[in-house]
């Protein structure tokens, strides 16, 4: 939740990276600061986890079929 993470870095209990519009009032207000980062960009990896057996319905089968062609396009 944004708030309660924009309410512990006002509280001085940390950092964290956030999506700029979730903080753009609290830095325009100065209430948040924000600190560029001079090294190579920051990436995530996205893993998909399902049981071998059982049933997936067909929108969890449409989910990771759009995923893994996300995939080779990022990549």
């Amino acid at each position: 939740n944004a708030e309660a993470i924009k309410a512990m870095i006002k509280s001085n209990l940390g950092v964290s990276l956030l999506p700029f519009w979730t903080v753009a009032e609290e830095v325009n207000q100065r209430k948040l600061a924000i600190t560029r980062l001079h090294e190579p960009p920051l990436t995530g990896r996205l893993v998909l986890v399902t049981r071998k057996s059982g049933h997936l319905p067909h929108s969890i089968e449409a989910f990771i079929e759009v995923a893994q062609k996300w995939q080779w396009k990022s990549s």
